[in-house]
């Protein structure tokens, strides 16, 4: 995981998002693996965690430091 936050590798993303998933899995939840990259057709997510009681965490995976949460009803500003 380390490796992949520190060091730039062919399809370091894709790992990385390989990862993330696969420790929702070893947390028990029931993972569904996300695109690697965007369809303009397609919900877009990195992986979709659900638990024994339906409950879902959407995660999404991402390399900067730069936080970029927003609030609800705000309008995003694209990441370039």
């Amino acid at each position: 995981l380390q490796t992949c936050l520190e060091s730039a590798f062919d399809r370091s993303g894709f790992v990385l998002q390989d990862l993330v998933n696969e420790y929702g899995r070893r947390l028990d939840y029931t993972v569904e693996n996300g695109l690697y990259q965007g369809k303009s057709n397609a919900v877009g997510f990195d992986g979709l965690w659900v638990d024994s009681s339906g409950h879902c965490i959407v995660v999404e995976v991402k390399t900067t430091d730069a936080d970029r949460r927003q609030e609800f009803g705000k309008k995003a500003t694209p990441m370039v």
